[in-house]
């Protein structure tokens, strides 16, 4: 259910903001209308909270001309982006509405001597519309941080870049190794997963978007990032791009596991084991767009089988697992943090020190080995 709105009223004739709370309170009961007499008071309110609304009149000063309401509006948009600002006037001719009103971001300027102007009725009207502009702003603003910057950049930009085409993109998956036991240890104390899967978010953004790729989705502690995908500032060397950015965020994985078990020892008492990022990364051409349907839910998706082996390479990066159990012994292998298919070695071998696995792996049903690297630094690091 939609908070309701609160909204500043000020005026520096008492009645007449007074007047204004009265008739609108009773037109919206649920609203919270908070009076100002006085450029200092209202101000004062402004710095204590944001206003959803601000309606002020010109002149709040007889004695000032540089007590206004549009100080009031600076400091409410300041405070909050989107508030609505309304401003009313006696005297129109004081100011210049376009070059100094609508240029503050105020939504309407009434002058209250109008003739056949129902003031607070105006007031009514245009406080409702543009209320109800502002709530369909933040609801699309909301659902549009679901979705990556640079995808909304090239959505907004064409059509024809948001359609299924098959590309050759740079597929990575990264999965953090041993959460589900700290979130377990965590259980009562959800701040503290919030707080490391904000920062752990922020720091694959941030790492992805400098190598020009995007992160399709996260998937709890783990996310599927695309280089290649848009089809625009493109100069092929997808898997550069990815194997970059993943020990970019490997580099600053130290700090963000430390932080979440001092986090989790202050929070528990409890001395978290290691936890660790996996990343899976694979080449291939594949098809990536918007899939559309008539029900009012679209999807942009990246579809084909190198989808499904970089999800399966990322399953072992990382992890200690039995590679013989034919013998009385078994034995066990640990596989590197960031593990490369061969279409990603050919990209990268110049710039990056790389290990061949010694295992191969049976990453999809039906097909054969497939030989693996971990890539361990840059060879200009």
């Amino acid at each position: 259910m939609k908070e309701p709105p609160s909204i500043l009223i000020v005026d520096d004739h008492a009645p007449t903001a007074d007047s204004l709370v009265k008739r609108l309170k009773k037109a919206h009961p649920a609203w919270n209308f908070q009076p100002a007499y006085t450029l200092s008071s209202a101000l004062e309110y402004l710095k204590a909270a944001p206003y959803d609304a601000v309606i002020t009149d010109y002149r709040l000063d007889e004695h000032d001309p540089l007590k206004t309401g549009l100080v009031v509006i600076d400091h409410a948009r300041a405070k909050d982006k989107l508030c609505v600002c309304i401003l009313m006037t006696a005297y129109p001719e004081d100011f210049d509405r376009y070059k100094e009103a609508f240029n503050k971001g105020v939504s309407e300027c009434i002058v209250k001597s109008q003739r056949g102007l129902d003031m607070g009725k105006e007031i009514e009207f245009k406080l409702q519309l543009e209320l109800q502009r502002r709530w369909e702003h933040e609801e699309a603003y909301t659902y549009a941080r679901h979705i990556d910057m640079k995808l909304r950049a090239a959505w907004g930009a064409t059509s024809n870049r948001s359609k299924l085409t098959q590309r050759l993109v740079a597929i990575m998956f990264t999965d953090v190794r041993g959460f589900s036991e700290a979130t377990h240890e965590l259980r009562t104390h959800p701040h503290v997963i919030i707080n490391f899967l904000e920062k752990l978010y922020s720091v694959i953004i941030e790492e992805v978007h400098a190598q020009n790729g995007m992160v399709d989705k996260f998937i709890g502690d783990g996310s599927l990032c695309l280089f290649g995908a848009l089809g625009y500032n493109d100069d092929g060397n997808h898997g550069k791009q990815a194997a970059q950015a993943a020990l970019a965020i490997q580099h600053r994985w130290d700090a963000l596991e430390s932080d979440l078990k001092k986090q989790t020892l202050a929070a528990v008492g409890v001395n978290l084991p290691p936890i660790s990022l996996g990343v899976g990364i694979h080449i291939e051409e594949t098809m990536v767009g918007i899939v559309q349907t008539d029900i009012g839910r679209d999807q942009f998706t990246a579809l084909g089988s190198g989808v499904n082996l970089a999800k399966k390479l990322e399953s072992f990066a990382g992890k200690l697992v039995a590679v013989d159990g034919s013998g009385k012994k078994e034995k066990t292998y640990r596989f590197g943090n960031i593990l490369i298919t061969g279409t990603v070695q050919h990209q990268v071998e110049e710039d990056f020190d790389l290990k061949k696995e010694e295992h191969e792996l049976k990453l999809l049903k039906n097909k054969t080995p497939y030989p693996i690297w971990h890539v361990r630094r840059a060879k200009n690091s």
